[in-house]
């Protein structure tokens, strides 16, 4: 996600749990205009606003 300009690691020790805890934010905040959508647990697929 970095090297596509997705997304920037603010440099914390546990990256994945930081750009999951990102998405899930954006899923509740912006519903189906988010970039991602819940596929299942854990996993995300590129939304409509992708």
């Amino acid at each position: 996600m970095e090297a596509k300009g997705l997304w920037t690691s603010p440099g914390g020790k546990t990256p994945e749990a930081t750009l999951y805890a990102a998405i899930i934010r954006e899923i509740a905040a912006k519903g189906t205009a988010a970039r991602f959508k819940k596929h299942e647990r854990g996993v995300f697929v590129a939304g409509k606003g992708a």
